[in-house]
């Protein structure tokens, strides 16, 4: 009962570090296992829910726990490309919501999903699968859209006024069938080279991020700020929704920090944090 109690304790305190700069984060959890969900809540608490068209709740995940925060995985959500590129499944806010409307006041920024594609057949030079985007208010390109190109690489595309935008290009062949853990940072508050955003790969079986690559910063005047919705397994371009995922995707949360790629949700947090867990634990059973 005591270790039990310890453990628990020390899950929790671990959990509530890790969420402290969470700002919206879909976990799918809440849904079930070959039905299309109406809805997917947002695990952070801060309502910004998102409406289903055609995504269906799936027990193929990428692990039983998630390995940062020690939360059971049991959901992931399914999505199916249309007959070509403007067609398919996907999940959408609705461009009033928290995420939609929150401001990170220049501060840097993470967003992470974790992904495995089926195939990469439904997309034109303007319409590449978008595993996370950021809709825009321009007439060419989002605010942001992790996607995957024509030659299987992931990729980051994201503009504040057209043509203006800036695009990191992954190194890694995707192959389909297998699970990725993506994650992209931004830290507005550097200067000069280091003020870039940089796109982190780990690939199924893989231990650790590794850096794909980045925008060779200065990486300014382009932020996430804006009412326009978000949206998960569809991308957006020529002020259109352009681009579906025909795979699976999970967990897939930002952040209003840059998180270290020891902190991103596919490896295990570093030992002090669990340690500080488990000290508070137990300081908390002895006083008791």
């Amino acid at each position: 009962m005591k270790k039990t109690l310890i453990f628990s304790m020390a899950v929790i305190m671990l959990c509530l570090s890790v969420n402290a700069a969470t700002v919206a984060y879909w976990r799918f959890e809440d849904g079930t296992d070959g039905v299309v969900n109406g809805t997917y809540v947002d695990s952070s608490g801060n309502g910004s829910t998102m409406a289903v068209d055609g995504a269906t709740g799936t027990t193929d995940v990428p692990w039983p726990t998630v390995p940062q925060t020690g939360q059971a995985n049991l959901l992931a959500a399914t999505y199916e490309s249309g007959s070509n590129a403007f067609t398919g499944d996907y999940l959408t806010t609705d461009g009033s919501q928290y995420i939609d409307t929150f401001d990170f006041n220049g501060a840097g920024w993470t967003i992470e999903a974790i992904v495995k594609f089926n195939s990469n057949t439904n997309w034109d030079v303007h319409a590449r699968p978008g595993v996370v985007c950021k809709e825009g208010n321009n007439v060419s390109y989002p605010f942001f859209n992790l996607q995957l190109d024509e030659n299987n690489k992931i990729r980051v595309v994201t503009s504040r006024t057209s043509p203006a935008e800036r695009r990191i290009y992954g190194t890694t062949t995707i192959e389909f069938g297998k699970w990725y853990a993506l994650a992209v940072t931004y830290d507005r508050g550097a200067s000069g080279s280091d003020r870039e955003a940089e796109l982190y790969l780990m690939a199924e079986g893989d231990l650790a991020y590794n850096r794909e690559g980045g925008t060779s910063g200065p990486w300014s005047g382009i932020d996430l700020n804006g009412d326009t919705p978000w949206t998960i397994g569809r991308g957006f371009r020529d002020n259109g929704a352009k681009g579906y995922v025909d795979g699976t995707i999970d967990e897939v949360r930002i952040s209003d920090v840059v998180l270290t790629n020891t902190a991103f949700l596919g490896v295990l947090p570093e030992p002090s944090l669990v340690i500080g867990g488990i000290a508070i634990a137990l300081l908390a059973f002895r006083r008791k």
